[in-house]
């Protein structure tokens, strides 16, 4: 399922069927107030949302925050709608996020697990995709 990466600077952007998209790719997020993390999230002026789109709907979706700072950038609410799971959305999602421009002075991409308990999903995807467990931390670096 090959899928487009979209990105958007803030919630004003979506259209009425991205907003019931997003809705119901974050209804089944283990934090329960994800959605309205995302949007609140998406006021900071360095986080961006990238949209795993697919025949025009999204499917996936994550925030990316940019750190200029210190060449890191973080990665949160990662998820992919239930009933498209196991198709490698994820996967494709952040093949394109790294491969896009938002990552050109980006040295390591860092995703951070506040409750390995529940998670451990998402961190054996992440462990699947390169990344490096340090603590609840995984890191991505982006150079060679």
């Amino acid at each position: 399922m090959p899928v487009k990466l979209e990105i958007y600077a803030n919630s004003d952007a979506f259209s009425e069927q991205d907003n019931i998209d997003i809705d119901k790719l974050y209804a089944d997020h283990p934090q329960a107030q994800a959605r309205s993390c995302v949007e609140h999230l998406l006021t900071d002026n360095h986080t961006q949302f990238c949209a795993a789109r697919f025949n025009d709907r999204i499917l996936g979706g994550l925030l990316f925050a940019q750190a200029p700072a210190d060449n890191t950038a973080a990665i949160s609410y990662l998820c992919v709608r239930k009933a498209t799971r196991r198709r490698h959305v994820a996967h494709d999602l952040l093949r394109e996020m790294v491969k896009s421009s938002l990552v050109d002075n980006t040295a390591e991409i860092i995703q951070t697990i506040a409750a390995p308990a529940a998670a451990a999903e998402l961190m054996a995807f992440l462990m699947s995709e390169g990344f490096i467990k340090d603590g609840n931390n995984f890191s991505l670096s982006m150079t060679s």
